[in-house]
C-alpha cells in the first residue's frame, strides 16, 4: 500500500483568506454552544459551508443523512423502553426542514443509516440490548420502515454507506478496519485503509475515513483504483464525522481541540473544518460543538 503524508501548517492557514466552499447545505447534530437552544441536549441542525444561515431542524437527533435528492433526511433518535431502564434508539425520516418526522424502527438499538442511490432503502447498524450474543449487526430497510433485512454480522460495525452505483456497502469495524461487501451482503473484503466514518466520494473513486494515533489526527483517503493512500494531518486531537462536498474536492469534518478552563482543567471541544483535497487546504467553518454526524447535501 502506497501511502502519502500532507502536512498541512495551521499558521500559513490563519494568515490566508478563506477560499469560496461549494454550494450545498451541511446536516450535523451534537452539542453546539452557538447554536439555537432545543431544551433536548443533542440536536439536528443544517448550516451553509459559509458558515452562515444556521437553522435548528429537529432536536434529539443525530447521525443525520441527506436523501439522494436532498429532499429527505435520515437520523437517529434516543427513546426509552417504556417502564424499563433499557435505552433504545430509533431510525427516523423527515423533510428537509424538519417536518414530516416520521419514525422507522423501533424497539431496538438502531443507528447510523445511510440511503441507497434510490432512495428506496436504507442501510444501519443494529446492537440488540436484549440479546448481547448477537452484538452489532448491518441491516437493510425500505424507506417506509418495512421489509427489514439482516445483511451481515461482524464485531464492531458501524458507520455504513452505500457506493453510488448501489452495489456495495462499506463500513468501518474493530480496530479500525475498513470492509467492503456486496449489497447483498455476500463477498466481503478488507480494504487497504484504516480509520472511522468512512465515506466515498461522489464519483466513487476514493474513500476517505478519519484516524488517530497518540501524536494526530488524520484524515485518510485511499485512491481505489490504484490502492494509494494520501495522509493528511489535520491536529492533534481526534477528528470526526467526515462528508464529501458535491463535487468531491473538499471534505467536511470536525476537528477535537483541547480547551482549558479558569482552574487549569482541560475539556475537548469540536470544530467544523473543511479540508480541500487539492493541497491539504483548510479552513474552519463553525467553531465550539460536540459532533454526532455530518454530511453534505448533494443537491
Amino acid at each position: 500500500m502506497q501511502v502519502t503524508a500532507v502536512l498541512v501548517a495551521a499558521v500559513a492557514l490563519a494568515g490566508s483568506a478563506p477560499a469560496p466552499l461549494p454550494h450545498g447545505l451541511l446536516a450535523f447534530s451534537g452539542n453546539c454552544e452557538i447554536c439555537p437552544p432545543t431544551g433536548d441536549g443533542a440536536a439536528l441542525f443544517t448550516l451553509r459551508p459559509d458558515g452562515r444561515t444556521l437553522q435548528i431542524a429537529i432536536s434529539n437527533a443525530s447521525d443525520p443523512r441527506w436523501s439522494p435528492k436532498g429532499q429527505e433526511l435520515v437520523f437517529t433518535r434516543a427513546t426509552h423502553g417504556g417502564t424499563s431502564r433499557i435505552g433504545f434508539s430509533e431510525l427516523w425520516r423527515s423533510n428537509a426542514n424538519g417536518s414530516g418526522l416520521r419514525r422507522l424502527t423501533s424497539g431496538h438499538t438502531d443507528s447510523e443509516a445511510d440511503w441507497s442511490p434510490n432512495g428506496k432503502q436504507l442501510v444501519f447498524v443494529r446492537n440488540d440490548p436484549v440479546n448481547r450474543a448477537g452484538g452489532n449487526a448491518i441491516w437493510t430497510i425500505r424507506r417506509d420502515g418495512t421489509g427489514e433485512r439482516l445483511l451481515l454480522r461482524t464485531r464492531g460495525a458501524r458507520d455504513p454507506e452505500w457506493s453510488s452505483d448501489g452495489k456495495r456497502i462499506v463500513f468501518a469495524a474493530t480496530a479500525d478496519r475498513i470492509y467492503e461487501v456486496n449489497s447483498n451482503g455476500r463477498g466481503r473484503r478488507l480494504l487497504r485503509i484504516r480509520g472511522r466514518s468512512p465515506r466515498l466520494s461522489p464519483d466513487g473513486r476514493l474513500l476517505a475515513a478519519a484516524f488517530g494515533t497518540r501524536s494526530a489526527a488524520t484524515i485518510n483517503v485511499l485512491e481505489r483504483k490504484t490502492g494509494h493512500v494520501r495522509v493528511f494531518v489535520v491536529g492533534t486531537v481526534g477528528a470526526t464525522a467526515l462528508a464529501w462536498s458535491p463535487d468531491g474536492r473538499w471534505l467536511a469534518y470536525g476537528r477535537g481541540r483541547e480547551v482549558r478552563d479558569q482552574i487549569g482543567g482541560v475539556s475537548t471541544t469540536y470544530d467544523l473544518w473543511a479540508l480541500r483535497l487539492r493541497d491539504g487546504r483548510r479552513q474552519v467553518i463553525l467553531r465550539n460543538m460536540e459532533l454526532d454526524g455530518l454530511d453534505w447535501r448533494r443537491q
